[in-house]
């Protein structure tokens, strides 16, 4: 299981959302990520413990026309991206 780190949000904009740190995070983390529609319901999903095949799961459902190997697939890089940040933990 693994979830975004407490002091992270998301907060949307007109083209998507970004990523952001708040409270003692953001003395550490001095960037804004910015988010597609999709990779931002990715990280909405990591606010509650969860893994990788349920937000698969969860955007299949969503996207019912797309690939879900294509789904998996992206979901498994914008987890590893987020992980690259240090923005996830294992719970």
């Amino acid at each position: 299981m693994i979830k975004l780190k407490m002091n992270y949000i998301t907060h949307v904009t007109g083209e998507g959302a970004v990523l952001l740190a708040v409270g003692k995070e953001a003395n550490e983390f001095h960037k804004v990520v910015k988010l597609n529609v999709t990779a931002a319901e990715i990280v909405n999903l990591l606010a509650q413990p969860t893994d990788e095949e349920t937000i698969v799961s969860v955007l299949a459902g969503t996207y019912p026309d797309e690939d879900r190997a294509l789904i998996a697939s992206d979901v498994k890089a914008t987890i590893e991206q987020l992980r690259e940040l240090n923005v996830l933990e294992d719970c």
